[in-house]
């Protein structure tokens, strides 16, 4: 009986605290796979406690739907992009969980310039500035601007097995 109780509270934390889902799109690539199963810890603290490089799940208000990416820059810090190379408050990131798609690669053209190139700007108060790890097939705080804090969700914490949301596949860091 005992352990019939500790295997339904621990179910109940689980569901409470942290939910599944399903990669919804190709614009994490390689670090999350399109169709993948997520474990999201929802909690408000995220809001209050975001980290450099963090993947969070958040609401798009305007196109009303959940988005995935991954925290780049926080308020009152620069960004700046030329050439696909990041710089944050002057330095270049090394982003090694960038995936360039060559079979999509932009067009050098008024359309696409947005994927490739950013003029430096300052992230404004109680928002975060968000990129896709796929970098040309996503549109991220570079097409729609900073994300406010208040729409993070919660953090994408690991992909799980299809069928058992317990079993860990990949931890992200």
């Amino acid at each position: 009986m005992k352990r019939l109780l500790l295997i339904a509270t621990t179910v109940l934390l689980f569901m409470g605290c942290k939910k599944t889902r399903l990669v919804p799109s190709a614009s994490m690539e390689k670090t999350l796979n399109y169709g993948e199963r997520i474990v999201v810890q929802y909690s408000e603290k995220y809001r209050k406690n975001i980290n450099y490089g963090d993947i969070l799940i958040y609401q798009d208000k305007k196109e009303n739907f959940l988005c995935i990416s991954r925290c780049i820059a926080k308020e009152n810090d620069s960004i700046e992009i030329q050439d696909n190379i990041v710089y944050l408050n002057g330095e270049k990131l090394d982003e090694k969980y960038c995936y360039f798609d060559e079979k999509i690669k932009p067009q050098n053209n008024e359309y696409d310039s947005f994927l490739v190139n950013l003029e430096k700007i300052t992230v404004p108060q109680n928002t975060i500035f968000v990129l896709c790890d796929n970098r040309w097939n996503s549109l991220d705080s570079r097409y729609k601007g900073s994300v406010p804090c208040e729409d993070i969700l919660g953090k994408v914490l690991y992909v799980s097995d299809m069928d058992n949301p317990f079993k860990k596949i990949r931890v992200l860091e």
